[in-house]
């Protein structure tokens, strides 16, 4: 079902794209509505800008498969991502240049915008938790090792390795709700 619905968007025309648009629709509303605690009718307002960065980012091969996530995660995090944004950031005094570009083009730059951001979050979020936490996140996350590669290279056991980030975690959800941070 996910690689039918992938592969609708990236080589569908109009009327297959229209007719996906509401597939997701409802969940994505319902998990926005509930992060943000915010009316359905706030939520309903952004899919329209999530599903075109969807889309476009599948169109333009920036979303390939195999993927990570399902499209729909891809859409909530989507979602999640324009909602912090125009309703908690900063980003509204660069929205006026951006809307003289090419709506297109202003997807693109969205979705570099919220990638450069987010990126800036993460690094003082293992740069606020310290080590051996930064160390431990930066090699399953960004250098995407096992739990038994790590372990080999550090003797210590999965099960541990496991436990370290599940704290580790916990460490950066307790600097978000310190902080008030989303990523």
């Amino acid at each position: 079902m996910e690689s039918d619905a992938f592969k609708r968007l990236k080589h569908g025309n109009e009327n297959e794209i229209r007719a996906l648009y509401p597939t997701y629709r409802s969940s994505f509303v319902r998990y926005i509505a509930k992060a943000f605690q915010c009316p359905p009718s706030r939520a309903e307002e952004i899919y329209p800008e999530a599903f075109s960065i969807l889309y476009f980012n599948i169109k333009h091969e920036k979303l390939t498969t195999p993927l990570k996530s399902t499209l729909q995660t891809y859409l909530n995090s989507t979602g999640w991502n324009l909602y912090h944004r125009r309703y908690f950031d900063k980003y509204q005094r660069d929205k006026a240049e951006l809307s003289e570009l090419l709506p297109e083009t202003q997807v693109l730059v969205d979705a570099a915008i919220i990638q450069q951001e987010r990126a800036i979050h993460v690094r003082k979020l293992l740069d606020a938790i310290g080590e051996p936490c930064k160390s431990l996140l930066y090699q399953i996350y960004f250098d995407e090792s096992s739990y038994k590669e790590i372990a080999s290279n550090t003797d210590i056991a999965e099960t541990t390795l496991r436990k370290r980030k599940y704290d580790c975690l916990e460490k950066i959800r307790r600097l978000l709700d310190q902080q008030k941070l989303d990523l």
